[in-house]
């Protein structure tokens, strides 16, 4: 009896260890900012809009792939997955530096330089982090330190407020954007290799489980925490207990990903000094640049230069990687070769739909820019079977 409670005693653990693993890796700069425009544009709402295909997407991975099949996907789509990993990496960079900066420079210091070295010495620890083998504290420390943050955010003042529901956008738009979410979050997870390094080490309903109680209630939690701050950005309100929040959640999710591109990981890449010195150099100019952008022209009104640097970055998860999964990774009896080029193509066809759709906010072009992806392996298909007829 006591051998059983203890082996379901480290069971229990080792679940909860990889949950909350799952959790902080899948927070990002995502988590933490797309739905405080969300919120802006369409109130609480926008929130839930964000919320549910993310969670659900996210948990998905834990039953569609198990610890003997990930691996095989994993080396059938290693390009697109370091891929996905680079611009994760590179997109914490650039929104850690114009957000720090920003709000540094608005807070009682007044010096926005110090958020931009909070940005590097941010990204640095997660490079330091990545080098490490066991997660489980990392894991267990960064989570409790979003906590804490949501704690005495609530305690020290108005930083948290319910926001209303309804914003500055109509909630048709929602609507119209509602397909592009869930093609989005529910195709981008599969290609997170923080999420396949679960699967591959938790075995049957030990991964399910981790998944499960990640996604369904450790992620919602601090989701929370991000709708009620989102409410306090909405009226101008913050906390520098949300540079805690910002900082550690970004640190480990840089790591995590750097983890599995580093010999050893994953995905790794090898001694491949010459690619490697070029994203140390893309990271560096990226993050000068983006110190300035808070300060920079805007798009047009309602888009500020943050906002459309952001929402550019997002398109890698709106769009050029939720295509990929449907389109490629996704096997049909059709060459790969086709596929990528199909790939490819589409991504060119559906984006001009999607920069009226989103970055002009004429929503409604957002619908046929899912249909192309969604039609293009269908489209793919028949005519490859019309060739092979010919």
């Amino acid at each position: 009896m006591r051998t059983r409670m203890t082996l379901f005693a480290a069971n229990s653990i080792g679940t909860l260890s990889r949950a909350l693993f799952l959790a902080c890796s899948w927070t990002w700069c995502i988590g933490m900012w797309f739905p405080v425009y969300m919120v802006n544009d369409w109130g609480w709402p926008g929130w839930a809009a964000f919320l549910v295909p993310n969670a659900v997407g996210a948990a998905l991975v834990g039953c569609l792939h198990t610890s003997r099949s990930s691996p095989a996907f994993v080396a059938a789509n290693r390009s697109a997955m370091r891929a996905f990993s680079v611009v994760t990496i590179l997109f914490h960079v650039s929104w850690l530096t114009w957000l720090l900066s920003l709000l540094f420079s608005r807070s009682f210091i007044g010096q926005g330089w110090i958020g931009g070295a909070t940005a590097a010495g941010t990204v640095a620890a997660g490079v330091l982090l990545s080098l490490g083998k066991r997660w489980t504290i990392p894991a267990v420390v960064v989570y409790a330190i979003s906590l804490l943050a949501a704690f005495w955010s609530w305690r020290t003042g108005s930083t948290l407020r319910v926001p209303p529901d309804a914003g500055e956008q109509p909630l048709t738009g929602l609507v119209y954007a509602a397909p592009m979410l869930v093609l989005g979050f529910g195709l981008c997870p599969h290609l997170d290799l923080t999420f396949h390094r679960v699967r591959q080490e938790a075995a049957g309903w030990a991964g399910v489980a981790a998944f499960g109680l990640a996604f369904g209630l450790l992620f919602p939690i601090l989701m929370v925490y991000t709708l009620l701050y989102a409410g306090g950005f909405r009226d101008g309100s913050w906390s520098l207990y949300l540079w805690a929040h910002f900082t550690a959640q970004a640190a480990f999710t840089i790591g995590a990903h750097l983890r599995e591109l580093r010999p050893g990981g994953i995905a790794e890449w090898g001694p491949r000094w010459p690619v490697r010195r070029a994203q140390v150099l893309l990271a560096v100019v990226l993050m000068f640049a983006s110190a300035a952008l808070p300060w920079a022209p805007g798009y047009k009104e309602g888009v500020p230069a943050t906002r459309l640097v952001y929402e550019l970055f997002m398109s890698f998860y709106a769009l050029v990687f939720p295509a990929y999964v449907w389109i490629v990774a996704v096997e049909r009896g059709v060459p790969r070769s086709v596929r990528l080029r199909a790939w490819a193509a589409t991504c060119v066809l559906a984006a001009p739909f999607m920069w009226v759709g989103y970055i002009e906010r004429q929503y409604v072009w957002l619908l046929p820019a899912v249909g192309i992806v969604l039609v293009a392996p269908v489209a793919v298909k028949a005519f490859a079977h019309a060739l092979d007829r010919g």
